[in-house]
């Protein structure tokens, strides 16, 4: 005979398994792109890096979550927000690095496509207060900024949604702009100023 006492209990334990199963993150939701760059101009007003010449190098990589929602509501701009665990940035240069933290980062990415204005293609990233984990003294604080923009015609960026894969920034007039901002604490953000450029920007 059909045990219905126990069948009652199972149909509940496999629903509830189902439920929490739609509640878990896409698998392969973050996305990486892997840069290199140089930077061309320091300022360093506590000498922490010590001499270093200049155009400096500098590899890293960032990750995103590719599901993240758009919070602009405008059409043509998007803007993404990146909360989940393991998305952040990682950049090297010299003994120094300069990264997210791995759980709870936030890493924001916006992107501006106008076709009908034909202006600018504008792709920038942004992060809060990050730390530096090689090189640089205890409790330093530090933000990254990064910028493709791309003037008329307007062919980085094809919508405002945002980009699985990098932009290209090999296209003739494409500029890119990458900087590390960095101090002793939150007020003093701005004593170590690195700005440099792009040179690569590919998928891992």
């Amino acid at each position: 005979m059909h045990n219905v006492r126990a069948t009652v209990p199972a149909m509940a334990l496999w629903l509830l398994s189902l439920t929490a199963c739609c509640n878990c993150p896409p698998t392969g939701q973050l996305t990486t792109f892997e840069f290199t760059g140089e930077f061309t101009s320091v300022f360093d007003a506590f000498g922490v890096l010590g001499e270093r010449s200049t155009p400096l190098s500098f590899t890293g990589w960032y990750s995103f979550d590719r599901f993240a929602p758009d919070t602009d509501a405008d059409q043509d701009h998007g803007r993404y927000t990146s909360t989940l665990g393991g998305s952040g940035i990682v950049i090297r240069f010299d003994t120094f690095s300069v990264e997210t933290p791995s759980v709870g980062p936030t890493l924001s990415i916006t992107t501006s496509d106008e076709p009908l204005n034909n202006a600018a293609d504008i792709y920038s990233i942004r992060t809060g207060n990050i730390g530096g984990t090689a090189g640089f003294p205890a409790g330093w604080l530090f933000q990254v900024l990064i910028d493709v923009v791309k003037g008329s015609p307007s062919d980085v960026l094809t919508s405002d949604e945002l980009p699985t894969t990098p932009p290209d920034i090999s296209i003739s007039g494409v500029n890119t702009t990458f900087q590390i901002v960095g101090g002793p604490d939150a007020q003093n953000i701005g004593s170590l100023n690195l700005n440099g450029r792009l040179l690569s920007l590919t998928p891992r």
